[in-house]
């Protein structure tokens, strides 16, 4: 019986802590009945589409009558972190569509199919496809390798579904007289029970069980064990001692979850399908857990994330909510910076109130961009000014060289709206657009000098919002923030103050615009105001925004950040919290 990695506390960090784990695509793999079903999909950093890399399929739990994809996220991204396309598939379950067990195994298999099929479009190797799965997808999983038959009206059977190796997380794989679940299936367990149906031809197989499972039990596993070898064919059983049903699951066991995972990435090793050292609980954290938890600030109180990327590292710009605030009154204007997204630098106060001769108050929402060689830093205050600061370097000192306003409703400039607040700054193609306003989006193009506006003030126009200022839903509140992706401009703006206030998005193919309201970015956070802004930092991208959640108080923020997805019509996954 092997013992299970006893696992330092000190590396266990609490779920609520984790980084959202998101796929990077999602794409559609079956349709029957009207239900479509799909594929959510984990790639490894950097993958390319003409590659071919070692995939997995994962099958959740949930006694074919309930669950969903995400239970099996986790090991999805540490997989793909690895150099694995990791999958979790959907299938139709008895709560969600009245089916039975038999409509579940030919999901799984139509899955596989589906995986062989499109391996090119993805970058898979079609002989390096494997299946894992927990409980009932565990089942589900060994079916597609083991059983006959169950296959979907009209589908090509000649199409294998036949994985290369199994991943198995406490799989009920006997159904038989002696096993779980046969009261429910009777003597259709001849045709239904993996263990009933191995043969030669049955994979490579891992199989991790608690001691203490009762609808798998080590008996039956080891039976199991004793079968496949016979039959010639490998079956690691890893026991894991006092443990039930469901143990790896993180709800379950933070121990035991990074302990499977260690576990079933040294037996990919040693079947080839990954290279390099076994994971760590420190390689888990790095590149599964993307972050320490939120807020990623806890010292003192940020708002208003200003997200870029220079040379490779990650810089984030913020105001500086005072310890004692009872209004938005900050002074300062703070940096922080990364590698890792785990490890931060505070590079302290970058440019202050007292530096800056001709403005008294209000030291709000900032932006940052790199252009001629030098940084330059746009900042709003007094509810009605914008001016703009130049370094050397990301991190500051700048200086206010301009000795004036750049943008000021006291003076001539047409068109800024009564309030100019919350500016950033987008270059596209060496042209540079500064966005601003609050209730009122502007743009505005800048001169090669970054210091000077280069024509008028023009409305930033945003179709599909009229008439939804009751409930806000799309209406422009403040805080623009425009990047780009692939050939489309994205929009980023809050969509106003109070309960309903959150992130929400536009598209353009122009960045003067118009853009048209597609949805939200995310939940409603906790705080009376919303902004925010949106980064690609190492292949993949990251919404950053604020709350209140370290003080409860609406003029003491906290700067957070999590993963963002698209969908592949380029429609940004919302951000659930």
């Amino acid at each position: 019986m092997r013992k299970s990695l006893i696992i330092s506390l000190i590396f266990i960090v609490t779920g609520t802590l984790y980084a959202q784990i998101k796929p990077d695509t999602i794409a559609a793999y079956k349709t029957i009945n009207g239900t479509e079903l799909n594929m959510h999909i984990f790639f490894p950093t950097g993958h390319q589409m003409d590659e071919a890399k070692p995939a997995i399929v994962f099958f959740h739990g949930g006694g074919f009558k309930q669950g969903s994809p995400d239970h099996f996220y986790g090991q999805c991204r540490y997989l793909a972190s690895r150099g694995m396309v990791a999958m979790s598939a959907q299938y139709r379950t008895e709560k969600s569509n009245g089916t039975t067990p038999v409509e579940c195994i030919k999901d799984g298999k139509s899955a596989m199919r589906w995986v062989h099929v499109n391996a090119e479009k993805y970058g898979i190797d079609p002989q390096k496809i494997l299946a894992g799965g927990g409980s009932a997808g565990g089942h589900i999983a060994a079916s597609t390798a083991v059983l006959s038959g169950f296959n979907e009206s009209g589908e090509d059977s000649t199409i294998s579904c036949q994985p290369k190796a199994l991943v198995l997380f406490n799989p009920v794989l006997n159904n038989g007289p002696d096993g779980y679940g046969y009261e429910r299936v009777g003597e259709f367990y001849k045709h239904f029970s993996p263990h009933h149906n191995l043969s030669e031809s049955a994979p490579p197989t891992l199989i991790m069980l608690g001691t203490e499972d009762r609808l798998f039990t080590p008996d039956m596993a080891k039976a199991y064990k004793t079968k496949m070898e016979h039959l010639g064919q490998r079956c690691d059983l890893l026991l894991y001692e006092g443990q039930g049903h469901a143990f790896f699951n993180r709800g379950q066991s933070e121990e035991m979850y990074y302990q499977t995972m260690i576990d079933a990435d040294e037996f990919l090793i040693s079947l080839g399908y990954l290279n390099g050292q076994p994971a760590t609980i420190q390689s888990i954290n790095e590149v599964h857990f993307k972050k320490k938890g939120n807020p990623f600030v806890k010292h003192l109180y940020t708002a208003d994330p200003s997200a870029h990327v220079f040379n490779d590292r990650l810089y984030v710009y913020t105001s500086h909510d005072e310890d004692t605030a009872t209004y938005f009154n900050m002074i300062d204007w703070h940096v922080f910076s990364t590698d890792n997204l785990i490890d931060w630098t505070d590079h302290g106060a970058i440019l202050s109130l007292k530096d800056i001769d001709w403005a008294n108050k209000w030291a709000w929402a900032p932006d940052c961009v790199e252009q001629n060689g030098k940084y330059y830093f746009y900042y709003p205050v007094e509810r009605a000014k914008i001016g703009v600061a130049v370094s050397d370097t990301p991190t500051g000192p700048f200086v206010d060289e301009l000795g004036e306003p750049l943008i000021d409703n006291t003076g001539q400039i047409e068109h800024i709206g009564k309030e100019p607040i919350d500016p950033s700054v987008l270059i596209e193609k060496g042209q540079a657009y500064l966005y601003f306003g609050c209730r009122e989006p502007k743009v505005v193009k800048l001169k090669n000098n970054m210091m000077a506006l280069k024509g008028d003030v023009q409305d930033l126009k945003i179709k599909g919002i009229e008439g939804d200022k009751e409930h806000f839903g799309g209406f422009y509140g403040e805080a623009p923030w425009v990047f780009k992706r692939n050939d489309t401009f994205y929009l980023l703006y809050s969509n106003g103050w109070g309960k309903t206030s959150t992130l929400v998005y536009a598209t353009s193919k122009n960045p003067m615009g118009p853009f048209t309201f597609q949805g939200e970015v995310m939940d409603v956070v906790s705080s009376w105001t919303s902004h925010g802004s949106i980064v690609q930092f190492k292949g993949r991208w990251y919404v950053f925004y604020h709350n209140m959640d370290l003080s409860n108080n609406n003029y003491r923020r906290s700067v957070c950040f999590d993963e963002l997805t698209f969908d592949e019509n380029g429609k940004i996954n919302k951000l659930k919290l």
